[in-house]
């Protein structure tokens, strides 16, 4: 990766088989080849600010003890970072508040363009913040 650059991969969706199921979760081959992590609702962002400096941030689901009674567990915030080795692990939820701030000053975003809508929209509400200079 170029110095001042990050790249970005987004959990596969959930797919919905009917009202009230869902096919069973695939994640995404190449968001699962850098994580090793298997749950939806999350992105990895890896930012190289120079040729020395580089960091991981994981958004990823709060854990929630109803939901995973009738999902299964999940990994949460505080064990993300020893589990999968990324530097911070902040909320899913948190995404549209902390994305443009952590790619604030950088000059080049890798990001696999039309694979998710939901990631393409995520990420361009975050450039479109960047550009008009709002917080």
């Amino acid at each position: 990766m170029a110095p001042a650059s990050a790249a970005i991969f987004f959990a596969a969706p959930e797919a919905t088989r009917s009202a009230n199921s869902e096919y069973p979760y695939r994640q995404n081959s190449d968001f699962g080849y850098f994580t090793g992590f298997n749950e939806p609702e999350a992105v990895l962002l890896l930012v190289k600010s120079d040729e020395h400096h580089h960091h991981s941030v994981l958004f990823n689901r709060v854990r929630d003890v109803t939901a995973e009674i009738w999902f299964g567990r999940r990994l949460g915030q505080e064990a993300a970072p020893s589990r999968l080795n990324v530097d911070r692990a902040l909320p899913f939820s948190d995404i549209n508040a902390q994305l443009h701030l952590l790619l604030n000053g950088l000059d080049v975003i890798y990001h696999a363009q039309g694979l998710y809508e939901y990631a393409d929209r995520l990420l361009f509400n975050a450039l479109e913040t960047l550009r008009n200079g709002t917080r």
